[in-house]
């Protein structure tokens, strides 16, 4: 189960990235996405913390960032790794235009137009099992 939504500014019609979080899946020790992260798929990092870490536990999430330097969006899908109570690895990100670090948006979180400055809204939101 999953959703995404969609930003659009009314005011200049900027469309956004899409945002896909599939976050209501809880942290788990997934033999599937434990392959994928022990191929490198999501990073170095991320590997050297799953063999290094046998009672760690991850998820698979949609993030959504945002340039604070040149309002850069983008979104792309990484892992969140867990021991415990502690978070031991979420993914940053640099923005491809600025090279800046870009901040993550949560989804629902108030988010200005990159072209003009206006609030975007969230056009449509889907659900999927």
């Amino acid at each position: 189960m999953g959703y995404g939504d969609y930003y659009i500014c009314r005011n200049c019609s900027y469309f956004g990235p899409e945002y896909v979080d599939t976050s209501n899946k809880r942290f788990s020790k997934d033999p599937d996405l434990r392959k994928q992260i022990l191929s490198g798929s999501y990073g170095d990092r991320p590997k050297e913390l799953i063999i290094s870490s046998p009672d760690a536990e991850y998820q698979l999430k949609g993030f959504l960032y945002l340039c604070r330097n040149c309002g850069e969006m983008s979104s792309e899908s990484g892992v969140i790794i867990k021991a415990g109570n502690k978070e031991l690895y979420r993914p940053a990100k640099n923005c491809r235009i600025c090279g800046k670090k870009m901040k993550e948006i949560n989804s629902g979180e108030n988010v200005k137009c990159p072209k003009c400055g206006k609030t975007l809204i969230i056009e449509d939101s889907r659900l999927w099992d």
